[in-house]
């Protein structure tokens, strides 16, 4: 899964920013494949531990390419840095247990559904106005999550409930990023995540260690260096063009998913669940489009507010 991202300072090179943000979906979409193999065989916690901990191989790479990496891991909100990695740690485990029975393009799709959670709790959490046209977004939204999960006979297989739960999770996980602000550095957010991964994960060892064979074990070191390559490939959409550019060809990782799980698990999915996966990103990308016209507005009220006034005279 993609973390969401921090911000553009100068969106001036789109082609770039196109090609990181297609890199990202190619690289997440390895990492949720990998998950997906493993969790078979191994508990999410231990799977999250190893994310964690070799994510910080990218994450040294990409510090020292930083001026002033000493302070990187200084911030003023050190509390709701970890209350994000804690959000994150949720939905990367309800996540890895609906892929034990969910093929991986539903998965994935349903976890892309979090922009409508996001758009939905905007109000109550951040008291951010979502207008009526929103609001018509969301449910055209959750209508192609109905078409994926079709709770038809009223309970909701226990994959299902996985990725939904996930999804949320997510959602409150970008609500923690906006909290954030684009104060602390994309590296300092990284820090706090993988650290809670790895921690958290480690405190769950004695109980459900399981000792991975070597292909396991490169699973294991592949997935942290992955998916810390990816959130590299995802900052780097975001800083070197505007989010309405390239979050689009975020949705590419929806392809990829059906490519992988067609390859590795003969997963099919039908029309239903493709019109279902289309209504979802179709939804995420309207929102996300809103969203950046909305960042937009307020920079230049901002700018208004902060110019002198000139009297006429």
């Amino acid at each position: 899964m993609t973390a969401t991202a921090a911000t553009a300072r100068a969106p001036d090179h789109p082609l770039a920013g196109i090609a990181f943000m297609c890199l990202a979906a190619v690289f997440y979409s390895g990492f949720d494949a990998i998950t997906k193999w493993l969790v078979a065989d191994f508990s999410p916690f231990q799977i999250l531990c190893f994310r964690g901990l070799f994510a910080f191989l990218p994450w040294c790479i990409w510090v020292a390419r930083e001026p002033a990496p000493r302070r990187v891991t200084a911030t003023d909100r050190r509390g709701l840095q970890i209350l994000r990695g804690l959000l994150g740690f949720g939905a990367v485990s309800c996540f890895a247990m609906a892929f034990r029975v969910l093929p991986l393009a539903l998965a994935v799709a349903i976890a892309y559904s979090a922009p409508l959670y996001t758009t939905a709790l905007a109000r109550p959490v951040l008291g951010e106005s979502v207008g009526l046209g929103r609001w018509c977004v969301v449910l055209f939204g959750f209508s192609g999550v109905l078409l994926i999960t079709h709770p038809a006979s009223g309970a909701i297989p226990a994959g299902t409930a996985w990725a939904l739960a996930g999804a949320l999770c997510y959602a409150a996980t970008s609500l923690a990023t906006r909290r954030l602000g684009g104060g602390d550095r994309p590296t300092t957010t990284m820090f706090y995540s993988m650290t809670v991964y790895a921690l958290l994960g480690a405190a769950t060892l004695p109980v459900v260690w399981r000792t991975p064979e070597a292909a396991q074990w490169v699973g294991f070191v592949g997935i942290g260096i992955i998916g810390g390559v990816a959130q590299f490939f995802l900052f780097q959409a975001y800083r070197l063009a505007p989010a309405s550019t390239v979050s689009p060809f975020e949705y590419t990782i929806l392809a990829w998913s059906i490519v992988w799980g067609l390859l590795v698990w003969q997963e099919v999915p039908n029309a239903t669940s493709i019109a279902g996966m289309a209504i979802i990103a179709a939804a995420g990308l309207i929102l996300a489009q809103s969203e950046h016209r909305a960042q937009r507005r307020r920079r230049t009220a901002a700018r208004a507010a902060a110019s002198p006034r000139r009297d006429g005279g």
